[in-house]
């Protein structure tokens, strides 16, 4: 008989970790598995809170993990069932495998959605019909960063929305992470479209942040646990308090 494993019993076998909204922007353990040798992890956005819609999981799995050859999408999808307890807002979870051990990515990146009963899908990534140069950013000192006068417009909330979508839109064209670019300057336009300031402030703000973004790239900051776009968010938020704070 054929060694199949069913998704509702690997369900059974991941046990939840957290509940609720993570305290600090850091990846949360979420649920591990003895049997799989396999640990998950949410990746918290912005403002702590790793429970919502649209999740992103890493799962990290150890050096003799039977998964690390066969059964992955099986396990994926049972990951994703375990969401109905776990985070019942979720509506779907884009999910990167690592090796423990390695820290190489195992396989491609997999989307579960519970529209699809949570079965696991290869993301597809289409890059725009253009695409601009890589540019290998310079370090930049936080001398030359910081501000003559405080960086702030009519609401010091408004200043660190657009500082952080200034900071995670530069970082992605960086990287050239298109799939999420477009949403980004999206948001940036919306952050732009708010904000209310004395002549200058807005470009200083919009300077500084790009420089951030720069400084975070080349200091190696961005957590291999976390999503991308979710780590840059963490990271530029962090820059935007400190230098709002000045």
């Amino acid at each position: 008989m054929r060694d199949r494993m069913k998704p509702m019993a690997i369900a059974a076998l991941l046990v939840g970790i957290a509940c609720g909204s993570a305290q600090a922007a850091e990846p949360v353990k979420v649920a591990y598995s003895e049997k799989f040798g396999l640990t998950v992890f949410a990746n918290p956005d912005a403002s702590g809170q790793w429970c919502r819609p649209h999740l992103s999981l890493s799962v990290l799995l150890k050096a003799d993990s039977p998964l690390l050859t066969q059964g992955i999408n099986s396990v994926l999808s049972g990951i994703g069932r375990s969401l109905n307890d776990q985070c019942p807002s979720a509506e779907g979870a884009k999910i990167a495998v690592y090796n423990d051990s390695t820290r190489d990515l195992v396989g491609p990146v997999m989307v579960v959605k519970r529209s699809d009963n949570w079965l696991p899908q290869t993301v597809q990534q289409t890059p725009p019909p253009q695409q601009p140069d890589t540019v290998t950013p310079s370090p930049v000192t936080s001398e030359q960063i910081a501000p003559s006068q405080p960086l702030r417009c009519d609401h010091s909330l408004t200043s660190t929305d657009y500082f952080v979508t200034v900071c995670v839109v530069r970082g992605l064209e960086y990287r050239q992470k298109y799939d999420a670019l477009a949403e980004a300057r999206n948001r940036l336009d919306a952050a732009s479209k708010m904000m209310v300031c004395a002549p200058g402030t807005q470009q200083s703000l919009f300077n500084v942040a790009q420089q951030t973004a720069v400084n975070i790239l080349t200091s190696n900051h961005i957590s291999p646990l976390m999503d991308f776009n979710d780590a840059m968010a963490v990271e530029c938020k962090r820059g935007a308090i400190q230098t709002l704070q000045q």
